[in-house]
């Protein structure tokens, strides 16, 4: 080999080497990159981890603080109702009770589960649906409450929802059921079944209007639990919590119908100290005596109170109201 082939391969393997530790040390300074991109992942993953615990403790606590109930005295001894419970939607805490597990035959108070099945059961609020003929004799016979529909008339399924709850349409309720199920009994079927995947084991439905069956009971503190589980859909709140409303346009009914709640027929005002009641479904047979169910706003607090078996009857003064009035003031004036 000649001095001159030499050098060459002398050049040639200097090059390999410069080029071998120029990728060792790139190769190094990718992997340092690595472990300090990762280390800055793992405390950025750190961080993010502190401050949602952070958060979630500092929401944990201002959920405590806002759930601290206010200190009220309730007393229901001398209320016209033989039944009565009062609760606090928020925690569903007993707040004041009397005779709450009791058996009694909740009337019109049955439409709360009705509506809800309802609801829970018809996905489009705005189908129309047809008031059936068939229901007349029924709604005669039972002297039933009515929206004002008339047989075969269409209207929207949304409608039968306020129907039923603010003029307490037992129309309303006859057709919702046969609209799910075909059939009441499929319906009461529906309404049992949700009875008990809420817990009421003390209530049997047995007709969807509430028309008085002895096989149709509950109790006041089933029929609280009842509202309040239902006052967490958004539809059922709407509803319930609405004072007026119109019906959609309809060729018998132009203008559509007009719907007041039924707490308007003893009440001039919703307004009550600290606050006011926002809803209410009543009801009334002979057996049952005036019940009520409603939902009153207080001091930015809503609580729900279920009374029954008051005297009186629907040409009387609304005992179950005036109950009603009684217990919201009494916890607006103890919280003043």
């Amino acid at each position: 080999m000649t001095r001159k082939e030499e050098r060459i391969r002398q050049v040639r393997r200097q090059k390999m080497i410069l080029m071998a530790i120029g990728i060792g040390i790139l190769l190094l300074a990718i992997l340092v990159g690595a472990v300090v991109s990762g280390n800055k992942k793992n405390e950025k993953k750190e961080q993010e981890a502190a401050e949602k615990q952070a958060q979630q403790e500092a929401e944990e606590k201002a959920e405590k603080e806002e759930d601290t109930l206010p200190d009220i005295n309730v007393d229901l001894s001398e209320l016209h109702s033989a039944n009565a419970i009062l609760l606090d939607v928020k925690t569903g805490k007993v707040l004041a009770e009397k005779n709450s597990e009791e058996k009694i035959y909740p009337a019109s108070l049955t439409k709360i589960m009705t509506v809800l099945a309802g609801i829970e059961n018809i996905k489009d609020f705005q189908k129309e649906v047809v008031i059936p003929s068939e229901i007349e004799g029924t709604l005669i016979e039972n002297h039933a409450s009515v929206a004002g529909f008339d047989m075969g008339e269409t209207v929207k399924a949304e409608d039968l929802f306020y129907g039923a709850i603010l003029a307490s349409g037992g129309d309303c309720c006859m057709t919702m059921a046969r609209e799910v199920s075909g059939t009441e009994q499929d319906f009461l079927k529906l309404m049992n079944e949700k009875a008990e995947e809420i817990g009421l084991e003390n209530t049997h439905f047995a007709d969807v209007s509430g028309f008085h069956h002895d096989d149709n009971y509950s109790t006041v503190k089933d029929i609280g639990e009842l509202l309040n589980k239902a006052l967490h859909n958004k539809e059922f709140y709407k509803v319930f919590t609405t004072n007026t409303y119109t019906t959609t346009a309809t060729e018998e009914h132009p203008k559509g119908i007009e719907l007041k709640s039924t707490l308007y027929k003893n009440l001039d005002t919703l307004d009550v100290t600290g606050g006011k009641i926002l809803g209410g479904k009543t009801g009334y047979t002979e057996s049952a005596g005036l019940c009520l169910a409603s939902l009153a706003d207080i001091n930015g607090r809503e609580y729900i109170l279920v009374t029954a078996k008051a005297d009186g009857n629907l040409y009387t003064e609304g005992f179950h109201v005036t109950d009603a009035v009684n217990v919201y003031e009494q916890i607006g004036k103890s919280i003043e």
